[in-house]
């Protein structure tokens, strides 16, 4: 697919749902139809965000919106007026990803079987990090402070929190489901209050923050999820048996596509750095804008399902 059909696919897909989309930003003002429409607004941020450009802060976006794609869209206002725009637009973005994801299970193979699998996992998104996670001010309504313990670094920020659905002919694991918390939430906890009851009748396999035993049951009771995290050792235990070892090893090689799909995705968006965000609006638009933009184009591209 070349840029311009893929540019025009974009505006399509979002004007397909627009009609829903209006009433999370609907304006009190009587220019509520502007010449400039959201939908233009929605299309330049995806398609700059991902396809080949890779343009991951709003500025950049406008200026090569201004320079090369300026024929495309002849009402383009100035960067402050853009940029107020797209701030408000964060739940639009939530939105239409809830409504394009179906189109990644057209088939429906994978509800098939009685028992589904997921891997579960979440991403850092930092605000700011090391000595300046403690003063930061962006954001405070949803953002705290957390550790990384992959980076071994304090941040202020959120986690993403995304459930994936195996699939044997994926190369990547497929979106499901996913959610957003602060960076000092617990994974388990937001993942039995916000992601399990979404996967109803699965087995989950995930690392060992989510090795609860005491809410096993009600989990499977609840909703038929069994999870199957990275085993940890006992009170008073010195080492791990040796069949606690191979149920890690095999665990950790299940889990590897959900590693490789968020490397994939901070490549693709840059969704882990939110350092430029000013403001709530513009976290949510940054998290989610960017979300959307990599679930359309997994769409366009059909790099996870085999025809």
């Amino acid at each position: 697919m070349t840029w311009e059909l893929r540019l025009i696919a974009t505006y399509y897909l979002v004007c397909e749902h627009y009609s829903h989309l209006y009433f999370h930003n609907m304006r009190n003002t009587n220019n509520n139809t502007p010449n400039f429409t959201d939908a233009e607004v929605m299309t330049i941020y995806m398609f700059c965000t991902t396809d080949a450009l890779k343009l991951h802060s709003n500025k950049e976006i406008y200026d090569y919106t201004h320079r090369h794609l300026r024929s495309w869209f002849p009402t383009l206002p100035k960067y402050e007026a853009f940029n107020a725009r797209l701030n408000n637009l964060g739940e639009s973005f939530r939105c239409l990803t809830e409504w394009v994801i179906p189109r990644l299970y057209e088939e429906k193979r994978e509800f098939q079987a009685p028992i589904r699998e997921f891997i579960t996992d979440s991403l850092p998104i930092m605000l700011a990090t090391r000595q300046r996670s403690r003063t930061a001010k962006v954001a405070l309504e949803i953002a705290n402070v957390g550790f990384c313990s992959t980076k071994n670094i304090a941040y202020h920020g959120l986690k993403f929190h995304a459930a994936n659905l195996m699939s044997e002919q994926a190369a990547l694991p497929k979106p499901f489901c996913n959610a957003i918390s602060p960076a000092s939430a617990h994974d388990n906890t937001v993942f039995k209050e916000e992601l399990a009851p979404h996967i109803i009748n699965s087995k989950v396999y995930s690392d060992s923050a989510y090795c609860d035993k005491a809410a096993a049951p009600e989990l499977k009771d609840l909703f038929n999820v069994t999870v199957c995290p990275i085993q940890k050792r006992y009170k008073g235990q010195g080492e791990l048996f040796y069949d606690q070892k191979c149920q890690n090893t095999a665990i950790s090689r299940i889990r590897q596509p959900i590693e490789g799909y968020f490397n994939w995705l901070i490549e693709l968006t840059g969704l882990q750095n939110a350092s430029k965000c000013r403001s709530l609006k513009g976290v949510l638009t940054h998290i989610y804008g960017k979300f959307a933009a990599s679930v359309v184009f997994l769409i366009f591209q059909n790099l996870i399902f085999n025809s």
